[in-house]
């Protein structure tokens, strides 16, 4: 294997069971594959579902930063932060049809602070335990 890098596609929890701990143990189980493989990072995209009502008022860069500043609430950029992912960036049109983000996604990365670039990427010892 070459690649560095665990992309994080979409995660979604039921609304009705939000805020039971199923989203951290989704993101520590990737944190966790990440470490196992000996991976740099894991880079995964967000929707901003808040930004839709401060649209008229600023850029979605200024409104994540200001998310990420602690100024605005977005449940999915605060959440993601919380789980030790930083904020890189805004993705313009990477989710066209999502209103509530006006199109826009965090581009997001967590550090495997065990990454060791002497070692092979590896599948992790037990794939079974990830499914």
């Amino acid at each position: 294997m070459q690649g560095r890098t665990l992309y994080g596609a979409e995660v979604c929890v039921d609304p009705t069971i939000r805020k039971s701990g199923i989203g951290h143990l989704i993101y520590q189980a990737r944190r966790r594959l990440c470490r196992e493989m000996n991976l740099k990072r894991i880079i995964a995209a967000g929707r901003l579902p808040g930004y839709h009502k401060n649209a008229n008022q600023m850029t979605a860069e200024l409104y994540a930063q200001k998310v990420v500043w602690g100024d605005i609430y977005d449940p999915v950029l605060r959440f993601q932060i919380g789980e030790g992912f930083q904020f890189c960036g805004v993705i313009d049109g990477y989710l066209p049809t999502d209103a509530d983000s006006v199109g826009n996604a965090a581009l997001i990365v967590w550090l495997n602070p065990r990454y060791n670039p002497n070692k092979p990427t590896l599948a992790p010892p037990d794939i079974r335990s990830f499914r």
